[in-house]
């Protein structure tokens, strides 16, 4: 890192792995009034009242949340309700296809 702050990537230099210590899963949502929808397009973004992407682990523990728009607490619950079965699918997925590779 430079004094500036600026960061430097060398694609020449050493490698190092990254040790995760939990699968982080993010889930984005459109809000629309107090609705939500899942994975908006670009279209849909255009439109919406604002968004919520949350990012759990693979215990269902919040690791992150952040939102465009001041949201009910009922508009976040049905978000994280949703998050939680969604990233539940998507590790099922990601297990079954680490096993195969």
């Amino acid at each position: 890192m430079e004094e500036t702050g600026r960061v430097l990537v060398d694609p020449e230099g050493e490698k190092t792995r990254l040790e995760l210590k939990f699968t982080p899963i993010a889930v984005t949502l459109s809000v629309f009034d107090d609705k939500t929808l899942p994975d908006p397009s670009e279209d849909e973004e255009k439109i919406q009242s604002g968004s919520v992407t949350c990012c759990i682990d693979d215990q269902s523990k919040i690791r992150a949340m952040w939102s465009s728009a001041n949201l009910s607490d009922d508009v976040i619950s049905a978000a994280l309700v949703y998050v939680q079965k969604r990233a539940s699918v998507l590790l099922s997925v990601l297990r079954k296809v680490s096993k195969t590779s």
